[in-house]
């Protein structure tokens, strides 16, 4: 099972001006992305899964295989996806993923918190790796 993050800062991107069909298409692709951004899927199957139009697709696909002068991640001309054989690539989608915020001073004030109420709770940081 694959897991992507989501930026908040996709809200302030560029592609939060495109329609909301295609907005639901790009983060269904991310939903749907293996550890390198590829997604394995015909066109008709990621239409279905993304529930959106035939036409909402199409319009979609070209909006994120196309240049955008806008784009704040000047990689790849700005282009979102590419096509490839057997389904697509995200073409940011490592970069992304890469990014910590772990050292952030929200995320290190998070982490303290946790660690002061763990007792209280009776849940702790590792209760998610023992499922």
């Amino acid at each position: 099972m694959g897991f992507a993050k989501l930026d908040s800062r996709i809200v302030n991107s560029s592609l939060w001006s495109a329609p909301p069909s295609t907005r639901v298409l790009f983060v269904t692709m991310l939903a749907m992305a293996d550890q390198t951004g590829f997604v394995s899927t015909s066109c008709s199957g990621l239409q279905r899964i993304a529930n959106i139009s035939s036409e909402d697709f199409a319009a979609g696909v070209s909006y994120l295989e196309s240049p955008d002068n806008d784009s704040r991640t000047p990689d790849n001309d700005g282009r979102r996806i590419e096509r490839v054989p057997g389904g697509w690539v995200v073409l940011n989608y490592c970069l992304y993923r890469d990014t910590t915020l772990s050292d952030s001073p929200g995320a290190v004030r998070n982490r303290r918190y946790r660690e002061r109420h763990a007792g209280v709770t009776g849940v702790t940081r590792d209760a998610c790796d023992e499922i």
